[in-house]
């Protein structure tokens, strides 16, 4: 482990779309949401791998949706044809 892929939370925070806050909430339930294997504990201070954090946002993320199929019912609509009359 490199110690330049340590992150606080703060930096985490500044670094990532997911707020500090809830960088909190994630660590704070860590044990059951995986992400335990990404933390680093030094005193009573906590550091996240960067790598194993990108791995384990990797491994959250959902697969791509397929485009929406739209069911389109199309009206047929009938034609009148007006023919002359016969001589």
């Amino acid at each position: 482990m490199d110690q330049r892929n340590l992150r606080s939370v703060r930096q985490l925070g500044d670094e990532t779309p997911i707020s500090e806050d809830s960088w909190r909430y994630l660590l704070f339930h860590r044990k059951e949401n995986g992400l335990d294997v990404a933390v680093v504990r030094i005193g009573r201070r906590l550091y996240l791998d960067i790598e194993r954090v990108r791995e384990w946002l990797e491994a959250r993320r959902l697969p791509a949706r397929t485009p929406r199929k739209w069911n389109l019912r199309i009206r047929e609509e009938t034609a009148v044809v007006m023919t002359p009359k016969g001589p």
